[in-house]
């Protein structure tokens, strides 16, 4: 049976949010964001997506059950997750009202290799198109590719950003978290974030 993909836009995304906040926090726990996170702060972030009305859940479905999910918010909209780094990236030449945050895909492990991811990105792109936005901007975590901790064969949200057509830039961003160590500890570090641009025009 394939995928039957919904589009979710605004208020309609309130009843998502505790779905979000669970995948974002177990997709994040691995590789290369290795985040360890709470769970009222999740569903805090998760929610400025709702707050927004354009704010975008794409969920793809399978059997009645979430396979995977995409989700993204306006750049200058008042709760953009990217808001401490609006200066940053506009010394860098971006122009805020332009684009739009693709703030995370993420396909749960059962439903992968499945073009689950695929169809997600192509309606995500799809709908920001209809929004009149000119770029998609994302954000992926900078660690080396032999950290202890990288799964083998290890297929990551670069690769994604490549395949939907997005162009990696020189502009390097810096968040700090609670950090898995290689030796199960844990430390609050700064990561290192690289940012991506998806030209749509």
């Amino acid at each position: 049976m394939s995928f039957q993909i919904k589009i979710f836009k605004g208020p309609e995304i309130l009843s998502y949010i505790e779905t979000l906040a669970d995948m974002r926090l177990e997709a994040f726990f691995e590789y290369p964001y290795l985040y360890v996170g709470k769970r009222e702060d999740e569903l805090s972030y998760v929610k400025s997506y709702a707050l927004s009305p354009q704010g975008l859940l794409i969920v793809a479905f399978k059997n009645e059950k979430i396979a995977g999910i995409c989700s993204g918010i306006p750049l200058n909209f008042e709760n953009s997750p990217l808001k401490p780094w609006h200066k940053k990236l506009e010394k860098e030449g971006l122009e805020i009202e332009m684009l739009y945050y693709g703030g995370e895909i993420i396909v749960k492990p059962q439903f992968q290799k499945q073009k689950a991811c695929f169809l997600l990105m192509t309606q995500f792109i799809e709908a920001v198109k209809e929004m009149k936005f000119s770029k998609i901007i994302g954000i992926t975590c900078i660690r080396a590719k032999d950290h202890p901790l990288c799964p083998p064969k290890y297929f990551g949200p670069e690769s994604i950003w490549e395949k939907m057509g997005g162009e990696k830039t020189n502009i390097i961003l810096s968040s700090h978290w609670s950090t898995r160590q290689e030796n199960g500890s844990l430390k609050k570090q700064k990561n290192n974030l690289a940012v991506w641009i998806k030209r749509l025009n």
